[in-house]
C-alpha cells in the first residue's frame, strides 16, 4: 500500500537528526536540512525494510501486537510525555517537581508492567 512510504518518509529525517544530536552522523547546517547523505538514506531504508520483515513474519497474534502498544504508547501519552512537558515549560516550584516525578513513576511502572505482562502472557501461552 502507499501507506509504507508516507509513514516512513518522515522518519527518515527524525533519525537521522536522532543520530547527528547524539554525534554518530554528521550534524547538516540548518539551511541544507533537507540534503541527507545518500548512504545513509540506503542503510536507513534497508534495515527499515528488514525491521518490517522480520515483525510481518513472526507469528504473534495481533492481539498480542495491541496489548504491547497500547501498554507503551498509552503510559507515554497519558503519564509520560506530559509530564516532560510540563518539566520543561511549566513553573519550576516545589510542588510541579513533586507532581512531574509522580506523573513519571506511575507512568514508568504502567510502561513496564504493562508490557511484561503482554510478554509473560505470550510466553504462558494464556493470550487470546
Amino acid at each position: 500500500t502507499c501507506a509504507f512510504p508516507i509513514v516512513h518518509f518522515p522518519a527518515k529525517s527524525a533519525l537521522y537528526d536522532f543520530f547527528a544530536r547524539f554525534g554518530l552522523v554528521e550534524e547538516q547546517s540548518k539551511t541544507a536540512k533537507a540534503n541527507i547523505p545518500r548512504r545513509f538514506l540506503v542503510i536507513e531504508g534497508v534495515v527499515w525494510v528488514l525491521l518490517t520483515l522480520a515483525i510481518a513474519l513472526c507469528p504473534v497474534n495481533l492481539g498480542v501486537v495491541n496489548d504491547i502498544v497500547a501498554s507503551t504508547c498509552g503510559s507515554l501519552v497519558i503519564f509520560i510525555f506530559p509530564a516532560l512537558m510540563w518539566w520543561k515549560f511549566g513553573p519550576d516550584t516545589a510542588a510541579t517537581k513533586l507532581q512531574i516525578g509522580l506523573l513519571l513513576v506511575v507512568g514508568t511502572g504502567i510502561f513496564f508492567c504493562g508490557t511484561i505482562v503482554t510478554i509473560l502472557s505470550v510466553v504462558n501461552g494464556t493470550s487470546d
